[in-house]
């Protein structure tokens, strides 16, 4: 009898054991499964952002290359386009203001400044001042993606972008850039309740070329640089195959020495 129910209790626990054994097993299965799932999602996630990625650089560069192909007044059209009616008046009303404030200064409309690279609208409107283009910072540093930042106390305009720093003081022909001091002929100045900065100078330091064509003011990319990008890595290119052949004609020629030197050895 006692070997009877030995026999009953170890069964019971052999069967308790593998049945818990199998429950642990189906469940780290079963998480393991999701975590297959949740990676799969992951990863369809990230190629989904990639991809959508890849296809708004795609649009931007073909946008950019239809700009190019444009002529200027199909440009300035295509600027106009950008604002409302309600958007325009208040430009031209601010634009009075300016002008009733000061009279030496000559207002340019909205569409004055073109651009196949950049973006630029403006609540206020651009001007020209002493010979000078002046531009509202606030509208310059969302059309070139760079960050601005004023402190009232010292009256600075601080404009960063790409690792380059601009700062400029209300009513100073003076900037720094990278804390580097330049002499300016012009001073950035307060219109119509907006911060106004030199145009030139502003675009020329972050690398962009200028130009002014029958009234109007391009803004676009230098050619040459990429040019002069692509010449010197053509010419870093051919200096690496010149190195490689010399180093081929050096192995040679070791090899020759030493095909040499075995023969004058088997000959001694």
């Amino acid at each position: 009898m006692k070997k009877l129910c030995f026999a009953l209790v170890f069964a019971l626990v052999v069967s308790s054991t593998a049945f818990a054994f199998a429950t642990s097993a189906k469940n780290q299965n079963g998480k393991n499964v999701n975590a297959q799932k949740d990676s799969k999602q992951t990863v369809q996630t990230t190629e989904s952002k990639t991809d959508k990625q890849k296809e708004q650089n795609s649009d931007a560069a073909v946008h950019t290359k239809e700009k190019e192909k444009l002529t200027l007044s199909e440009k300035k059209q295509l600027v106009l386009k950008k604002y409302t009616s309600d958007e325009l008046s208040a430009v031209t009303t601010a634009g009075k203001a300016i002008k009733e404030a000061d009279s030496t200064v000559t207002v340019l409309d909205v569409n004055s400044i073109v651009s196949s690279t950049k973006e630029f609208k403006f609540d206020t409107p651009p001007v020209i001042k002493g010979s000078r283009t002046l531009i509202p910072v606030r509208a310059i540093t969302e059309g070139l993606g760079a960050q601005v930042a004023y402190d009232q106390a010292t009256k600075e305009v601080t404009i960063t972008k790409d690792g380059t720093t601009i700062q400029l003081t209300l009513g100073s022909n003076v900037a720094l850039v990278n804390g580097k001091e330049v002499t300016l002929d012009t001073k950035a100045n307060t219109m119509s309740n907006r911060t106004y900065v030199p145009m030139r100078f502003i675009m020329e330091t972050f690398k962009l070329k200028v130009t002014y064509n029958d009234g109007t003011i391009e803004v676009e990319e230098p050619a040459e640089e990429t040019t002069s990008g692509s010449a010197i890595q053509t010419t870093t290119s051919a200096i690496e195959t010149t190195t490689s052949a010399v180093e081929t004609t050096t192995s040679a020629v070791q090899a020759t020495t030493s095909a040499v030197e075995t023969t004058t050895s088997a000959i001694q």
